[in-house]
């Protein structure tokens, strides 16, 4: 691989779409590079959930992966193309807001693969996670970073991470959250009437 050749990511910044990577963003070892999960609070308006029940495992969180410099990530907008985006690395407050904090960030290991082949992963994964299929219990930033995390590092994240999702879907969320915010709450009081 050729020491000038540079890592295109669909980039979250104005006036621009696409990021790349110089070869001062290099790590120190040609063969391997550093894979940190970088984990953020979602605080919902005033409250800090997180604050409360991240000790039991549970919590609203966002997931990025550092990778060669750059923190990709997945998020939903209406049309059919990647979900993926790069932003500086542990930068997700200053893009998606002041209700997401830096929790920490999680060294998963280290992958062999080059700028080039990540970049082909990350557009191989652009096309599984197009942002409009995102969904925030079913397929969120949290199932896009452990499926890319496990593709480079061949690691699981942990599973706190997304568990309040999965918890949520289990409970029959996702088919509330479809009928609108609404009818959520009569639709599942009806329902458990029902089956009793």
């Amino acid at each position: 691989m050729e020491e000038t050749q540079q890592l295109r990511l669909h980039h979250v910044q104005r006036g621009s779409n696409v990021s790349t990577l110089s070869s001062s963003d290099s790590p120190a070892s040609s063969n391997c590079a550093p894979v940190f999960l970088n984990v953020y609070d979602m605080q919902l308006g005033e409250y800090a959930v997180n604050h409360y029940t991240y000790c039991i495992g549970l919590g609203v969180f966002h997931t990025g992966v550092e990778v060669y410099g750059r923190e990709i990530a997945f998020g939903g907008h209406p049309y059919d193309s990647s979900g993926c985006f790069a932003i500086d690395p542990k930068g997700a407050a200053g893009v998606m807001g002041p209700g997401v904090v830096l929790r920490r960030s999680i060294y998963m290991g280290t992958t062999s693969l080059s700028k080039q082949q990540v970049q082909q992963l990350v557009d191989d994964l652009g096309l599984i996670y197009p942002g409009n299929e995102y969904h925030i219990l079913r397929r969120n930033c949290n199932d896009f970073s452990g499926d890319f995390v496990f593709r480079l590092t061949g690691k699981r994240t942990p599973a706190w991470v997304n568990r309040l999702a999965q918890i949520g879907t289990r409970s029959g969320a996702p088919r509330a959250l479809a009928l609108g915010a609404d009818n959520d709450a009569g639709v599942l009081v009806r329902r458990r009437r029902r089956r009793r």
